[in-house]
C-alpha cells in the first residue's frame, strides 16, 4: 500500500471517529480534537507505519481502524464499543495503546528537566486526564472484587481519590509549574495502572 491510499483510508476512518482532518501533503495528515481544541496531531507515514508528531510509531499500514482509535483515544475522544473489535481504544486496552501511554508517562515524567512548550504541558495533561478518567473506574472495580474495608480495598480506594484530586487540579501558569504538575499527573496515573493489574 502506498502513503497517498494509506493516509486516504486512516483520514476516512479518523472522519468517523469525528476527529477534524486536513491533508498537508502527500502522507501528512494534521489531525484536530472537536472536544479539546489545543489539542492536535500531525501523522506521517514511514516505510509501513504510522507516526505522531513525535515520532512515535502509532500504527501499520494495513490497520487503520484501531490506528485511528488510538489517535482518537489521544486526542480525547471517545470511541464507540459498538465500532467493533478493530475500533476499540485503549479503554480495551490494546497492547499497543498500553506502549503509547508509557510513552507519554515517560515524557511527562521527563518534563521538569527540561520543559516542553506550555502547549504541549497542556496536551499532556489533557491526555494523563484521559487516562486517569480511563483507570479510575477499572481501579474501583478492582476494589469491589477484595474485602471491604481489608488494607487493598484502602490501598485502591485511596489511589482512585487522589488520582481524581491530582486530575482536577489546573495546570501551572509557568513553564515549571506545568511542568510538575505534568509529572504529578504521569505518577498517579502509574500508581493507578499498578493498581488495576496487580493481583488482588
Amino acid at each position: 500500500m502506498d502513503a497517498m491510499t494509506a493516509t486516504a483510508i486512516l483520514a476516512e476512518q479518523l472522519t468517523a471517529r469525528g476527529l477534524t482532518v486536513t491533508k498537508q501533503d502527500v502522507g501528512t495528515l494534521s489531525v484536530t480534537s472537536p472536544l479539546h481544541l489545543r489539542l492536535g496531531e500531525t501523522v506521517t507515514t514511514g516505510d509501513d507505519s504510522y507516526l505522531t508528531d513525535y515520532g512515535y510509531e502509532i500504527g501499520q499500514y494495513g490497520d487503520e481502524p484501531a490506528t485511528a482509535s488510538r489517535i482518537a483515544f489521544l486526542l480525547g475522544v471517545p470511541v464507540p464499543e459498538a465500532a467493533g473489535s478493530d475500533c476499540m481504544t485503549a479503554a480495551q486496552q490494546q497492547p499497543a495503546d498500553a506502549d503509547t501511554i508509557s510513552r507519554l508517562i515517560a515524557e511527562a515524567l521527563s518534563a521538569t528537566e527540561i520543559p516542553p512548550p506550555v502547549d504541549r504541558l497542556v496536551q499532556l495533561v489533557e491526555l494523563l486526564r484521559a487516562e486517569t478518567e480511563r483507570l479510575v473506574p477499572l481501579v474501583r472495580r478492582r476494589a469491589d472484587a477484595v474485602s471491604f474495608g481489608s488494607r487493598d480495598w484502602y490501598t485502591l480506594i485511596q489511589t482512585a481519590e487522589r488520582a481524581e484530586d491530582a486530575a482536577q487540579v489546573q495546570i501551572g501558569t509557568t513553564p515549571l509549574a506545568g511542568a510538575i504538575h505534568v509529572a504529578d499527573l504521569a505518577r498517579w496515573v502509574q500508581e493507578l495502572r499498578e493498581a488495576h493489574v496487580s493481583e488482588a
